[in-house]
């Protein structure tokens, strides 16, 4: 109903762990009423509230908007609940969050800690680790997270989504997992370290003597090596080199990959190395159905490519 209540934490007496507790807030009698989470403030004068409604709206309150009530009243208003806001979700009683991933979102408490809640707002990962230096917490992908697990060297570790080491191996960097592999480097002892993409359960199965490699899409992954870019299969093999008139190549969208050539051109190869859209566009958009936004370089009109690179309409 989107409401809130503040009370005492003392008028909340300690008791058996088996008991039914005792009411924090009387609830709407209609079935479609449920508390969402809740939080405990040490610096009221100082700190605030967040909520988040089911359909992506915010709103953050000092704490001192709510008044002090005994436990167990209907609260007051937080949210005014519509067709637009939809319910609220969440409420966040964090310094910091990231965006959901694979049904996490990491957080992090006055300490700067990080921890992870789930999409009913529970902290299912305590705010325990680093905050990398000078870059974001990485999220989970395909139920793991990169974590920092040595913080002196700023190393890191797997962790799944109850928050246990995956596997024991410590890494230098954080990756992701796509597609059952993460490109990583290892530390194997003192000074010895291997670089190369291990599988979920922490064994390396492509070793990279030479390059460092991307995640891997539809199969493929690019690898960036000394004087040249190539792209690999999910055994390691070398499935095609990147041609030397492109100067980069990024994932895109449905097995194609956006390339320039140095020029502020843009174009699109295959997952084959196959010229698909010639590098002949300023603008363009992921391909969506089959289709890209492009912006033509010499008339500066908008149309739509093709796979085969061809035109379909223009605007």
């Amino acid at each position: 109903n989107g409401r809130a209540i503040r009370f005492n934490e003392e008028t909340v007496r300690p008791m058996g762990r088996t008991a039914t507790g005792v009411r924090g807030i009387r609830l709407d009698e209609d079935a479609n009423d449920e508390v969402v989470g809740m939080v405990c403030v040490n610096d009221p004068e100082n700190e605030t509230v967040m909520v988040v409604s089911e359909k992506g709206y915010g709103k953050r309150s000092a704490v001192v908007d709510y008044r002090v009530t005994n436990r167990g009243g209907k609260g007051v208003k937080t949210l005014d609940i519509t067709d637009k806001t939809g319910k609220v979700v969440i409420p966040f009683a964090y310094e910091y969050t990231g965006d959901f991933s694979d049904g996490m979102c990491w957080v992090t408490k006055e300490d700067g800690r990080i921890g992870f809640i789930n999409t009913k707002g529970e902290l299912v990962v305590p705010c325990q680790y680093g905050w990398p230096a000078e870059r974001q917490p990485t999220d989970f992908h395909e139920g793991l997270c990169a974590v920092i697990v040595d913080e002196e060297h700023e190393w890191f570790g797997f962790i799944d989504k109850t928050g246990k080491r995956a596997f024991p191996g410590v890494y230098t960097g954080e990756a992701n997992f796509s597609e059952g592999l993460a490109m990583v480097t290892e530390r194997l002892g003192n000074d010895e370290w291997q670089s190369g993409y291990i599988d979920k359960t922490g064994k390396m199965v492509i070793k990279m003597e030479n390059g460092y490699g991307s995640e891997f899409h539809d199969g493929i992954a690019k690898v960036i090596a000394p004087n040249r870019t190539y792209f690999i299969d999910k055994t390691g093999k070398e499935v095609f080199e990147l041609d030397e008139k492109y100067k980069n190549a990024e994932y895109y969208s449905e097995g194609a990959w956006l390339v320039n050539d140095g020029e502020h051109h843009m174009g699109f190869i295959d997952n084959t190395g196959k010229t698909i859209v010639p590098c002949k566009y300023y603008a363009y958009t992921p391909f969506s159905e089959g289709l890209a936004m492009v912006q033509d370089k010499q008339n500066g009109r908008y149309g739509f490519v093709d796979k085969e690179g061809k035109s379909t309409f223009e605007y």
